[in-house]
């Protein structure tokens, strides 16, 4: 997760985040990945 998205400040609007993947299942893993460094953020 890139440090800068620590120092947003409150109010700000939400990343947009893409990502791709070969097959669906590694899609889903790669989703996954995502929501989790995402729950970590204040």
């Amino acid at each position: 997760m890139p440090p800068l998205l620590k120092t947003l400040p409150e109010g700000a609007t939400a990343p947009l985040i893409e990502t791709r993947a070969p097959s669906a299942a590694e899609l889903q893993q790669r989703v996954a990945s995502v929501l989790e460094e995402l729950g970590a953020l204040p």
